[in-house]
């Protein structure tokens, strides 16, 4: 057995506490309703249109937000404007800066380029003034040994020369000294028949 409990009304038939009924009001009654300040309380109902549901917005509450946040936004402001640091610069005695001011970053690139520039400049000029040292080094060398060589092929030449002539005067007085009859002997011929 089963027992349902009914409070005798329908779905469609409880009536809200403003005194219009649950039911949902049907597209021709929407086409036909027209907005009526004494029907603003129905205006405020859910309406369906096709596929969307419309919820208008309540004008009490929009205005009520709309001046709650107003009134925020000027504390804030009021808020921002108390709390702003004041920056007091105080000048230096005598009226002039003491320090250098900062050079822009464009201004120390460009001086950071030249500078680079600069030291490779010199460095490259190191390098090539350290080469051309070596290099003369290497020449005062060569001149020196060509000079030694050039005097020591002297010297043997003289030698040599010196070698030359005590040779050939030797010669000359050995064949001097000689016997003419002496060359005769050496001269005569002999006869293989004989």
């Amino acid at each position: 057995m089963s027992h349902t409990y009914s409070t005798g009304r329908t779905r469609a038939n409880q009536t809200r506490p403003n005194g219009t009924s649950g039911a949902r009001p049907t597209d021709s009654s929407l086409r036909n309703h027209k907005a009526t300040p004494e029907t603003s309380a129905q205006d405020r109902m859910v309406r369906v249109d096709g596929a969307f549901t419309v919820i208008p917005p309540d004008a009490k509450k929009r205005d009520a937000i709309q001046r709650a946040a107003k009134k925020e936004e000027e504390n804030y402001d009021k808020f921002k404007a108390r709390s702003k640091k004041v920056y007091n610069e105080v000048g230096t005695p005598g009226g002039g800066l003491l320090e250098k001011p900062k050079p822009s970053p464009a201004s120390s690139n460009l001086s950071n380029r030249n500078y680079l520039r600069l030291k490779r400049e010199e460095y490259r000029s190191a390098v090539k003034k350290e080469e051309s040292k070596k290099l003369e080094d290497m020449k005062q060398i060569q001149r020196n040994k060509a000079l030694v060589n050039k005097e020591t092929e002297k010297q043997r030449q003289k030698r040599l020369e010196s070698d030359r002539r005590r040779k050939n005067e030797a010669f000359l007085n050995k064949l001097e000294n000689k016997e003419p009859a002496e060359y005769g002997k050496n001269l005569h011929y002999h006869n293989k028949d004989s």
